[in-house]
């Protein structure tokens, strides 16, 4: 994420390293202190949640 001038947040999302068929992972998600209550992190997951729903992953590590 970023408020125009700086990146406040990032999300970093893919197959689950498991290996588990139909497994998604969230592997970090970052939020800089000073936007933790801006909806930022709630924002981030969903981004991740869904993009990894349009890849065909049922279930997601965390």
């Amino acid at each position: 994420m970023n408020n125009g001038e700086t990146d406040t947040g990032c999300v970093c999302f893919g197959k689950s390293r498991d290996g588990e068929a139909g497994y998604g992972e969230i592997i970090s998600l970052y939020v800089l202190p000073a936007y933790w209550s801006t909806r930022q992190g709630y924002e981030l997951m969903n981004f991740a949640l869904n993009r990894l729903k349009k890849q065909n992953f049922d279930y997601c590590h965390l």
